[in-house]
C-alpha cells in the first residue's frame, strides 16, 4: 500500500539529522595496545619528530562538536616536566607511554611511583615504560608483578611488558612463567613470548603447539603465527595437512601468515577439501592474493549451494586480481537465500562498481533488494534514503530492519517520518530495532520519542524503551528517573524487580527514599527487591538501611541476602560489624563472611582463616580452606595438604590445591591420586592433566586401569586435556579393551576423547571410533590419504 504526503507530514519533525563528529585518534601509549606495541614504536618516533603531537579526546557516540585538544611534548625533556603536572589518568597513561617510546634508563625513577598509582590504566602503562627503558632491577619490579596473586589485576599487563624488553632477564622471567602450573598464566607468557620472538621463544611455542594441551591449540598456533618466520610457517602447514584439533586451529591461523607458500598450500588444499572443514578452507581463500584462488571459488558456484556463502565472503575481502570481476559475474547466479551473503561480499569491497551493483539490487521488490539495503545502509550511501522513501512510497514496503540506524542518524526529517512508519505498522522485532536506533540518534526529539513509548503501555515495547532511556545522556536519565518515580508513587508499577533495579542504576535521593520505603513496608519480595537495588547505590544511607536489615530482620535468607552485598561491595563491610558476624551462630553466616575475608584485607587474614580450618563445623572448615587457597603462602598449603586427612573436607581440599598450583600442592594432589575414596582419587586425578611430570602421567595410567568408573573418567578428561602423543596411545589402548562392553559410558567418553586429540593415533583408529560413536567417521575430513603438498622450497614436501 502507499501513503500521502499529507499523512506523512503528521509525523514530520523539526530535526534535522544528528552529525557525528570524525576525529583523528592518536594512538595510545603502548601500554593499551598489548602485542601491536613494538609495531608503532618506530613510526611514532618519527612523528614525534615532525612537531607536537594533537590528540583530540574521543566523542561520545551523540557529540556535535568538537572538544579541545590535548597537545603532547614532542621531545623526552619536555615529557619528563609535564609528569610533574597534575592531569586526569589518560593524559598521565599517554605521557608515561609516550616517555617509555622516547626516554632512557634515567627515568626509571621518574617512572616508579606511577606503579602504585590509582587508575589501572596509569599503572600498566608505567610497567610497559619500565620494562621498555629500565636495567635489571626495573625489570625485576615488572617480574614481581608478573608473578603476583592471580587476583591482582596488574599481572597480565606486567606480562606483557616483559614482551618490550630487550633484556635476556625478561626472557628469562617469561620462561620461567611458562613453566609453571597456572594455565592462565602460562598462556600469559606464551602470549609474550610470541611478541619477543627470538630462537628461544619459537622452541617454546612449537613445542606447545605440538604436544601441548589439545584444548591451548587455538592461542599455541595463534602464537606460532604471530612468530611470522617461514619456519613458524610450515610448522603450521604441517599441522593443517592433518586431522583434529591442533590441525583445525593451525589453520586458522595460517591466514595471517602472508607468503606464495602458504597461498599455495590454502589453494591446493581448498581444491581438495571435503565436508565441514571445506568452509573454513574457502573463507581462508579471502586473504590469498593468488588468482589461482579465485579458479577454485569459481569452481565452487558450480557445486552444492551449502558452500556459496563461503565463496562469496572469500570474494568480498579478496584482493587477488580479479576478484572483483569474478563477483559481479556470478550476482546473476546467486539464489534468494544467497543475498544477505551476496550484499555483504558487495559491501566489503571499496570498489565504485561493487556500491553501483548494490544500488541496483536495491531498487527491485525481493530478498535481495531488502539486502542490498540493508548493506547500504552501513556504509551510510548516500543515496538510500531516497530510494527506501521511493520503495515505501510505491509499494508500501517498510524499511528493512538493517536500515533503521541509517535514518534515525542520517535519514533527516524524511527518515524519521519512516521511522515512525515502521512504529505504526511494523513487526515488533522492528519496532524494537527503531527504539534501539532512537537511542543512538540520542537527541531531545528521540528522548521525547522514546518517553512517548514508554508511557504507552505496549508490553514489549515499554520495557525496550526504558532501557534505551537508560543508556542514553544524562537528560534522558533524569526524565527517565522522574518517570518512576512517578509510577512507583502513583501504585502503576507492576515490574517492581526491574523497576527498583533501574532506579539504584540512576540514583538520586527520591530512587533511595523509594527503595528504602519498599524495604520497610514492602512484601517478602518486594523487600528482596529493594535490598538487591539499594546494594548498587553508591551512598551511605543506602548502605546504612543494608546494615540495619542484617541486624535486625529475623528473615534468615533476607539477613543472608544484606550481608552479602556489605561484604562483596566495593567499599567493604564495617570492621565492627564484620566481626560481629564472624561470632554469629549460625555457621552459614559464618561461612559466608570467611569466602569474604580475602577480598576485605587486614593483617591478620590468614590468623583467622588458619584458625577456622579447625572449627567444629564442616561448612565452616570448607570456606575457611579455600579462603586459604585465595591467599596462598606456605601456612595455607600446609593447611589444605592436612585436610585431605578429614573425609568431610577432602574433597574441596583436593580443589583448592589445585588452584592454589605450588610444588607443595601438586605433591600432595599426587598423593591423593593414591586415595582409597573414590570422590577423592577421581578428582586429584582429574587435576593432573596439567602436570607433566613423568610421575604424574603414571597415576594417569593407573587410573584408565581403576575399577570405579568415576575414577576411569576422571584420567580419560585429564589425558585429553594433555592431548599429547603418549595420552593419546593410552587411550587408543583403552578404547580397544572396552570396546565390546556396550553397557559400559567410558568407552563413549574415550572416544570421544581420542578423537578430540586427533592425529596419527586417532587416524589409525578411525574405524573403531566410529563404531563406538555410532556412525561412520571421516565424512568432515580432508581425504588426505594420498595427498602431497609441494610447498615451493627444496626438501619441503609434507605428508600427512
Amino acid at each position: 500500500m502507499s501513503i500521502s504526503r499529507a499523512r506523512r507530514a503528521r509525523h514530520a519533525r523539526g530535526t534535522s539529522s544528528v552529525q557525528v563528529a570524525l576525529v583523528l585518534a592518536v594512538a595510545l601509549s603502548s601500554a593499551a595496545l598489548g602485542a601491536f606495541g613494538d609495531r608503532i614504536v618506530e613510526r611514532a618516533r618519527e612523528v614525534l619528530d615532525t612537531g607536537d603531537l594533537v590528540a583530540p579526546a574521543s566523542p561520545s557516540l551523540l557529540a556535535v562538536a568538537p572538544t579541545e585538544p590535548q597537545s603532547f611534548p614532542r621531545e623526552a625533556k619536555a615529557l619528563r616536566a609535564a609528569l610533574k603536572r597534575p592531569a586526569s589518568p589518560a593524559v598521565l597513561a599517554e605521557l608515561v607511554g609516550r616517555l617509555g617510546l622516547m626516554g632512557d634508563s634515567s627515568d626509571v625513577r621518574r617512572l616508579e611511583p606511577f606503579l602504585a598509582d590509582r587508575s589501572p590504566l596509569v599503572r600498566h602503562a608505567a610497567l610497559d615504560a619500565m620494562a621498555r627503558v629500565g636495567d635489571d632491577d626495573a625489570l625485576e619490579r615488572v617480574a614481581a608483578f608478573a608473578r603476583g596473586s592471580a587476583s591482582d589485576p596488574d599481572v597480565h599487563p606486567a606480562i606483557q611488558a616483559l614482551a618490550r624488553s630487550s633484556s635476556p632477564l625478561a626472557e628469562e622471567t617469561l620462561l620461567a612463567l611458562v613453566d609453571g602450573a597456572e594455565q592462565w598464566r602460562r598462556d600469559a607468557a606464551l602470549g609474550a613470548l610470541s611478541v619477543r620472538g627470538g630462537a628461544k621463544a619459537r622452541q617454546v611455542l612449537h613445542r606447545e603447539l605440538l604436544s601441548g594441551p589439545v584444548g591451548q591449540s587455538w592461542s599455541a598456533a595463534h602464537n606460532v603465527a604471530r612468530l611470522g618466520e617461514a619456519a613458524d610457517a610450515r610448522l603450521l602447514m604441517r599441522l593443517a595437512a592433518g586431522t583434529g584439533q591442533r590441525s583445525d586451529a593451525a589453520l586458522s591461523s595460517l591466514s595471517s601468515l602472508p607468503g606464495d607458500d602458504v597461498d599455495g598450500f590454502l589453494i591446493t588444499l581448498a581444491s581438495t577439501a571435503t565436508g565441514n572443514r571445506k568452509g573454513q578452507l574457502l573463507g581462508a581463500l579471502g586473504q590469498v592474493r593468488d588468482p589461482a584462488a579465485l579458479d577454485v571459488l569459481d569452481e565452487v558456484f558450480d557445486g552444492p549451494a551449502r558452500w556459496h556463502g563461503y565463496a562469496w565472503q572469500a570474494l568480498g575481502a579478496s584482493q587477488a586480481p580479479g576478484a572483483l570481476e569474478l563477483l559481479l559475474d556470478r550476482v546473476p547466479d546467486a539464489r534468494t537465500s544467497q543475498a544477505s551473503e551476496l550484499c555483504n561480499a558487495l559491501g566489503a569491497r571499496s570498489e565504485e562498481e561493487a556500491r553501483l551493483t548494490l544500488r541496483s539490487l536495491a531498487r527491485g521488490d525481493d530478498a535481495f533488494a531488502a539486502a542490498a539495503l540493508g548493506s547500504l545502509a552501513s556504509l551510510e550511501d548516500s543515496k538510500v534514503t531516497d530510494l527506501l522513501l521511493s520503495r515505501y512510497d510505491e509499494e508500501g514496503r517498510l524499511p528493512p530492519p538493517e536500515s533503521l540506524m541509517h535514518l534515525a542518524t542520517r535519514g533527516g526529517d524524511e527518515g524519521w517520518e519512516l521511522l515512525e512508519e515502521v512504529l505504526a505498522e511494523g513487526s515488533q522485532s522492528d519496532r524494537g530495532s527503531v527504539v534501539w536506533a532512537l537511542q543512538q540518534r540520542g537527541d531531545e526529539d528521540a528522548r521525547d520519542r522514546l518517553l512517548a513509548l514508554a508511557r504507552g503501555g505496549d508490553p514489549m515495547l515499554a520495557p525496550q524503551a526504558l532501557g534505551a532511556l537508560e543508556n542514553m545522556d544524562e537528560d534522558a536519565r533524569d526524565a527517565l528517573r522522574g518517570l518512576l518515580v512517578e509510577r512507583v508513587e502513583g501504585g502503576e508499577v507492576h515490574d517492581w524487580g526491574q523497576s527498583m533495579q533501574t532506579l539504584a542504576r540512576l540514583g538520586g535521593e527520591d530512587a533511595r527514599r523509594i527503595l528504602t520505603t519498599r524495604v520497610e513496608e514492602g512484601t517478602a519480595q518486594e523487600r528482596a527487591n529493594a535490598l538487591g537495588a539499594l546494594a548498587q547505590m553508591d551512598d551511605p544511607q543506602a548502605q546504612a538501611t543494608l546494615a540495619g536489615v542484617f541486624e535486625e530482620t529475623d528473615d534468615p535468607a533476607l539477613r543472608s541476602q544484606a550481608l552479602s552485598y556489605m561484604l562483596w561491595s566495593p567499599d567493604g563491610i564495617d570492621p565492627d560489624l564484620l566481626d560481629e558476624a564472624l561470632a554469629d551462630d549460625d555457621p552459614m553466616v559464618v561461612s559466608q563472611v570467611i569466602s569474604a575475608l580475602p577480598q576485605s584485607g587486614g593483617e591478620d587474614v590468614k590468623e583467622r582463616l588458619l584458625a577456622f580450618a579447625d572449627a567444629d563445623d564442616a561448612s565452616v572448615r570448607g570456606a575457611a580452606l579455600g579462603a586459604l587457597a585465595q591467599t596462598g603462602g606456605l601456612e595455607a598449603e600446609a593447611a589444605l595438604v592436612s585436610a585431605l586427612d578429614d573425609p568431610d573436607v577432602a574433597s574441596q581440599a583436593v580443589w583448592n590445591l589445585q588452584s592454589l598450583g605450588t610444588q607443595g600442592a601438586r605433591d600432595a594432589l599426587r598423593g591423593a591420586a593414591r586415595s582409597d575414596d573414590p570422590t577423592v582419587r577421581s578428582q586429584a586425578i582429574g587435576a593432573l592433566g596439567m602436570d607433566p611430570s613423568a610421575e604424574a602421567d603414571e597415576l594417569l595410567r593407573e587410573g584408565l586401569d581403576a575399577a570405579d568408573e568415576s575414577v576411569v573418567l576422571a584420567a580419560v578428561g585429564a589425558m585429553q586435556s594433555r592431548g599429547n602423543s603418549s595420552a593419546a596411545e593410552a587411550l587408543a589402548e583403552l578404547l580397544t579393551n572396552v570396546a565390546d562392553d556396550d553397557e559400559s559410558v567410558v568407552r563413549t567418553q574415550v572416544a570421544w576423547a581420542l578423537q578430540a586429540i586427533g592425529g596419527r593415533v586417532a587416524e589409525e583408529h578411525a574405524d573403531l571410533i566410529a563404531e563406538v560413536q555410532g556412525g561412520p567417521m571421516g565424512e568432515d575430513g580432508l581425504g588426505l590419504e594420498s595427498f602431497e603438498l609441494h610447498l615451493g622450497h627444496e626438501g619441503s614436501w609434507i605428508s600427512p
